[in-house]
């Protein structure tokens, strides 16, 4: 709990209602659904009484690409990489400049009109209908409060949108503004493209005009001086490459035939060389040779040296020989004869070759006027041609920039209403009644009034009251004296009965010493194991124990044992007078107990004591230690003792208690003063306890 503000029900027993939120709205949830209903049928009666409004919307697109354009001309792409376009065409579309023009387009004045005069208004309120002329800024303002433009970021589209009251109106006024805007912008772009192209259109044709004055005179320097151009160079330059060309295949074909008749008269194997080995008689009778004298060879084995069959063979192998020789020998003589023909043709050629050095020599001053005149037409036609990409480049940009805003789709009639909608509304009215309703019991709860008798405002609920007797510091005989008092046990029965089903484990804890507490501990231990529970009753006072001496018990094993994981906590089980009451002493008296009681130990003791139906902790008083606060956030719920003259500072425990997380069950009164009325006459004591 956040807080603990309490509220103290008739015969103390009344219930803890916290700063908890849901607590604090259950107690007031009368107040709650009143607030809730309240603001939900304002909200209701909002929705059927708001007049309704339509919105037509259109859309275009900025910086779209021209399609079956090759390249993307500079200009678009600077507008497509530019992130600011789409924020300066919103600019452009809503502004006053554009919202005139479409308060001159034809219709819109009536269509103004008809709006106003069917429009709802409060009196008083708003412009007359009067005022909204032609050109006034009275329309202006009016045009600019029902359209609305949205843009849509990376995907370049612009929403144009109308409110009226009448769908029809609504799609009209969109698509005047779209159609204006549009053509608007067409008319911006198309500016001073004219003038440019024109300009560069002049250049290209004086330019034109110079590179054909050049060319003829090109050629007519080289008519004059009988330079004509080749394929790749003038015809002397080409004429000069073509009788290089030829005479080294010339002095090639020359070389070769040099070398056969070199082998030749040097006596070498002429059969070797590459003009005998290529001749086809040469192939021919050296294939028809070797067949003959395979089969001279091998009629020698079988045959005798006289037999016809062989002579023959053998008359044949000497033909062919002698027809080798004499093919050879032809073979020879061509080439001679081809030498001499090529020593004739390289002869010829190079006295064509030194004629044409000297017709190229004698146009090479010519030649290089020709080719300054040549360098100075490529120039221009560079400059041309550069000037003609411009052009292109202007020409494509400008259709570009014709489709850079286009039109995506004009408004239609909408059939839904804009304002209000129901389930926005709906959903918005709950919200709010929720929150009118939560926002009324907290405040309602924070500014309560005072308690009934005026004397302080309403504190933590007194849930037990035990009345104020002598008590002897004896806690053994207070005991056996409270198991004799029937207004004591009514009080125990009331204090089980309340906190039974709420809580497994309870803290018992008090502001001051002396205030009950561990007489409180003990009689509910004992109250609960009369009822039939298995109770477990932990001696939390680890400074300043009282149950050993109090009942002349010592145990070996204790609580502090148990908290430091020496022992397990059954080892550490007592029994007292009290039957049915399993008991855990704290021990000898430790200085500082606090790590012990926040570690794990405690934990697992409670985990432990999940088994008994009910675990009570002893603790010492909040005044001189926080060992009960280090408990109380662990255990299911927290007693307060106190007696009726310390009620201020049992609520100031119950509040920061409550702050850390304690759930505090309420205030356990040990110093009563009870009516007549609250003591009974008679009751059932069962048997005596005495401890």
């Amino acid at each position: 709990m956040n807080s603990a503000v309490f509220a103290e029900s008739p015969a103390g027993t009344g219930r803890l209602a916290g700063g908890n939120p849901l607590v604090i709205v259950w107690r007031r949830r009368g107040l709650f659904i009143l607030a809730a209903a309240v603001v939900f049928a304002a909200a209701m009666l909002a929705l059927v009484t708001l007049p309704v409004r339509y919105l037509a919307s259109g859309s275009i697109i900025v910086a779209e690409p021209e399609t079956g354009l090759s390249y993307p001309p500079a200009g678009w792409a600077q507008k497509v990489g530019d992130p600011a376009d789409l924020e300066s065409q919103l600019l452009m579309v809503r502004s006053p400049r554009i919202l005139r023009k479409v308060m001159d387009a034809p219709g819109v004045a009536d269509l103004v009109a008809t709006e106003c005069a069917h429009s709802f208004k409060i009196p008083f309120v708003g412009t007359p209908c009067s005022a909204l002329q032609p050109g006034s800024a009275e329309l202006l303002d009016y045009l600019q409060a029902r359209y609305s433009f949205i843009g849509a970021g990376r995907s370049r589209v612009i929403t144009i949108g109308y409110s009226s009251f009448d769908p029809d109106i609504a799609r009209d006024m969109a698509n005047v503004l779209i159609n204006v805007f549009l053509e608007d912008h067409r008319r911006g772009l198309m500016e001073n493209r004219s003038t440019a192209a024109k300009s560069l259109e002049e250049e290209m044709l004086r330019l034109d005009g110079e590179i054909a004055r050049a060319d003829a005179e090109i050629q007519a320097y080289r008519s004059e001086k009988g330079l004509m151009q080749g394929a790749n160079a003038s015809v002397t330059s080409e004429r000069l490459t073509t009788i290089s060309q030829q005479l080294a295949s010339a002095e090639t074909a020359r070389d070769a035939v040099e070398a056969i008749l070199s082998t030749v008269k040097s006596g070498g194997n002429v059969a070797a060389l590459p003009a005998v080995l290529e001749s086809r008689a040469v192939a021919d009778i050296k294939q028809r040779l070797a067949m003959a004298s395979e089969e001279a060879e091998a009629a020698a084995v079988v045959l005798g040296p006289r037999h016809p069959r062989l002579r023959s063979l053998q008359g044949q192998v000497a033909t062919l020989k002698h027809g080798l020789d004499a093919e050879i020998r032809i073979v020879v003589a061509s080439a001679e004869k081809r030498f001499d023909a090529a020593s004739e043709t390289a002869k010829a050629l190079r006295t064509q070759m030194d004629k044409a050095k000297t017709d190229v020599s004698a146009s090479l001053g010519d030649e290089t006027a020709i080719e300054q005149m040549v360098r100075d037409v490529g120039v221009k036609r560079a400059q041309y041609a550069a000037l003609y990409d411009k052009r292109k480049g202007l020409e494509s940009e400008e259709r570009a920039m014709l489709g850079s805003t286009r039109l995506v789709s004009l408004a239609e009639r909408p059939l839904k209403r804009f304002f209000p909608k129901t389930a926005p509304f709906v959903a918005g009215g709950a919200a709010l009644a929720l929150m009118a309703g939560v926002g009324a019991a907290l405040l309602r709860d924070r500014w309560q009034p005072a308690a009934p008798d005026g004397t302080r405002p309403v504190g933590p609920a007194i849930i037990a009251r035990f009345p104020k007797t002598a008590g002897t510091g004896d806690l053994r005989y207070d005991l056996a004296a409270a198991a004799d008092n029937p207004t004591v046990q009514v009080a125990l029965k009331r204090l089980l009965a309340d906190i039974e089903g709420r809580c497994r484990s309870v803290l018992l804890l008090s502001a001051f010493a002396g205030q009950g507490r561990s007489f409180t501990a003990m009689a509910l231990a004992t109250a609960a194991a009369d009822a039939g529970r298995r109770v477990l009753l932990v001696e939390g006072d680890m400074r300043a124990p009282q149950l050993g001496d109090a009942f002349g018990v010592h145990p070996r094993v204790v609580l502090q044992d148990v908290l430091e994981g020496r022992a397990v906590p059954q080892a550490a089980l007592i029994r007292l007078d009290a039957p049915g009451v399993d008991v855990i002493a704290a021990g000898p008296a430790a200085t500082d107990p606090a790590d012990l009681l926040a570690g794990p130990g405690m934990a697992g003791l409670l985990d432990w004591a999940k088994s008994y139906d009910l675990v009570v902790f002893d603790s010492p008083a909040l005044d001189r230690h926080m060992d009960a606060g280090l408990i109380a956030v662990r255990v299911d719920g927290v007693l307060c003792c106190t007696g009726e003259d310390d009620l201020r500072s049992a609520e100031m425990i119950v509040r920061r208690l409550g702050n850390l997380g304690a759930n505090m069950l309420g205030l356990v009164s040990t110093q009563a003063r009870l009516a007549e009325r609250e003591i009974p006459q008679s009751m059932e004591t069962g048997h005596r306890r005495r401890m």
